[in-house]
């Protein structure tokens, strides 16, 4: 992960500030949609009582998991 920002740097982008957007947009949105992604496979797939319930629509998810994957293209191409 560290790797990302001197890749950017040598391949000619030497704007801090943009580097750092590129690296926060890219990795932010990864994490966000795969913790959503472990969510829903753990909803399905678990087989223990949870202690507490969420009650998050997968409708909703997927939406979400849309804005974040917009956010991340958009944070690479500007």
């Amino acid at each position: 992960m560290t790797l990302l920002p001197i890749v950017l740097l040598f391949s000619g982008l030497n704007d801090f500030t943009k580097i750092i957007g590129i690296v926060g947009s890219v990795l932010g949105g990864f994490e966000s949609i795969v913790t959503f992604l472990i969510y829903l496979k753990a909803r399905k797939n678990g087989d223990r009582q949870p202690e507490y319930h969420l009650t998050i629509s997968r409708y909703f998810i997927y939406l979400f998991i849309l804005i974040l994957t917009i956010g991340f293209i958009v944070g690479i191409v500007l």
